[in-house]
């Protein structure tokens, strides 16, 4: 994550009103509090690095460094976060945080000022509660760390397990940059180590009058526990862990709620897709990110329907979805990316390369363009012209996998394929195998596009 994207989430935070905590290592604060003179530093002599070789804080260490500040209403945010401003949460929070918990999952895109806006269904990004919630999970936090998996699924199945209701927050929204955030580290561990912590607070007896709608996933986290005494090291778990991680976030996000429901009531209009703090107050830059953002999120909805209905084989009914999503956003790679692998899939080469052309040169520098852009090649007989696409993505990013697999493929046969395989070894595969003996990484992955040639 960049320092100026940084530095746009951290003012969003500031135009909600929210004042700033970040805990971290004593060697990282004198940088960081030069860098960032808004925030408030926080000193924590441990971390999570034991489990995924970084500095990860601990949510115990989260939670005692928020219950310390004099505020009625608490938050976690992950940092790359950035939030639409508005005066509604400081107005809401304050009245709606006792006995219940905010939570929200973002958007996520390739362009905040115009690209289609995804829900990332998988996570959640935020929680907002009050000083009695935080005090009842603070003993049962470790160690789940902020940047790991699992954390955002124990916090608010724990507090619904202590009689919270969970309130998912549509609007305002919160976007993310999409970049590469590499492997998925202690996925398996921490997974199984969520299932034990989860079934040691039923066998306590808070889930069947507090939560009685969590029993049955329950059962999953003490079937998961009970099986623990079985090796971890070669996924014999997974197939449970993933069932319950599947099933978690279907559980958290029951309930919904607009806090800008009473925009009117709160002075609020929408021109343009803005409130009047947003024009009122010096926070046009981020608030200009959420601009069409109802024909964007129409947009990012629109593709992913699209691309399950592809792979699905129901391609009639995803060439309508392509279309609708590109008038949306006509510039967007992702659609411009997927629309054009699909016509190249059904056979209609000709309009793939014009969509994909129109990605690589709007997006030069993208190498998921440049990866799609050599696979429609290959596809037409094209072979050095794939070639070059796949060696320019490589150029732009030595580690991308999918371009170094796609480039062996299509240069099977020729004397080059060697050297590519080298490379692929020295970038890819050696250390990849290094992370996974260090922090026992269930799923290991390089965060790029998995599109490559061997696909149908």
């Amino acid at each position: 994550m960049g320092e100026a994207y940084q530095r746009l989430c951290i003012r969003s935070w500031a135009d909600c009103g929210f004042r700033v905590l970040s805990v971290n290592a004593p060697d990282e604060i004198p940088s960081l509090a030069e860098r960032y003179p808004g925030i408030e530093f926080i000193p924590t002599t441990r971390d999570a690095r034991s489990i995924s070789g970084r500095k990860n804080p601990y949510i115990a260490d989260l939670l005692s460094a928020t219950l310390k500040a004099p505020e009625p209403v608490l938050g976690i945010v992950n940092a790359d976060i950035l939030f639409e401003p508005g005066q509604v949460w400081q107005r809401w929070l304050p009245n709606i945080t006792r006995e219940i918990v905010i939570a929200g999952q973002r958007f996520d895109t390739k362009s905040l000022l115009d690209g289609n806006l995804s829900l990332y269904h998988t996570g959640f990004d935020y929680f907002f509660f009050d000083r009695a919630s935080a005090e009842a999970v603070l003993e049962e936090a470790m160690p789940f760390a902020i940047g790991l998996a699992w954390w955002d699924y124990w916090l608010p199945l724990t507090l619904m397990l202590k009689g919270r209701e969970i309130l998912m927050v549509r609007r305002p929204s919160a976007l993310h940059l999409t970049h590469d955030s590499g492997p998925m580290l202690a996925w398996r561990p921490l997974g199984l180590r969520f299932a034990q912590v989860l079934a040691a607070q039923a066998a306590a007896g808070e889930a069947i009058e507090r939560a009685p709608n969590l029993v049955a996933f329950l059962a999953l986290c003490r079937e998961l526990e009970l099986s623990s005494a079985q090796s971890t090291e070669h996924g014999e778990l997974d197939e449970r862990i993933f069932e319950i991680a599947q099933k978690g976030p279907e559980l958290i996000r029951n309930n919904f709620i607009e806090l800008d429901v009473a925009k009117e009531a709160l002075g609020w209009s929408e021109r343009n897709g803005l409130s009047p703090l947003s024009e009122r107050v010096d926070c046009n830059e981020t608030a200009s990110f959420f601009r069409r953002f109802r024909e964007r999120s129409r947009a990012g909805y629109a593709l992913e329907r699209a691309s399950t209905y592809f792979l699905e084989g129901r391609s009639q009914e995803a060439e309508p979805l392509f279309r609708q999503a590109l008038d949306l956003v006509p510039h967007d790679e992702d659609a411009l990316i997927r629309h054009g692998e699909a016509l190249a899939k059904t056979g209609k080469i000709a309009e793939a390369l014009s969509l994909i052309r129109r990605a690589v040169d709007l997006h030069p520098a993208s190498c998921d363009a440049l990866n799609a852009l050599g696979i429609a090649q290959s596809a037409s007989g094209r072979r050095e012209e794939a070639v070059r696409a796949f060696e320019k993505a490589l150029t732009l990013e030595p580690r991308f996998a999918a371009a170094h697999h796609n480039l062996a493929l299509v240069l099977e046969g020729d004397p080059r394929q060697e050297d590519v395989m080298r490379r692929f070894e020295q970038e890819i595969v050696s250390p990849r195998m290094v992370l996974a003996d260090q922090t026992e990484a269930s799923n290991v992955r390089i965060e790029s596009t998995s599109r490559d040639l061997s696909q149908p």
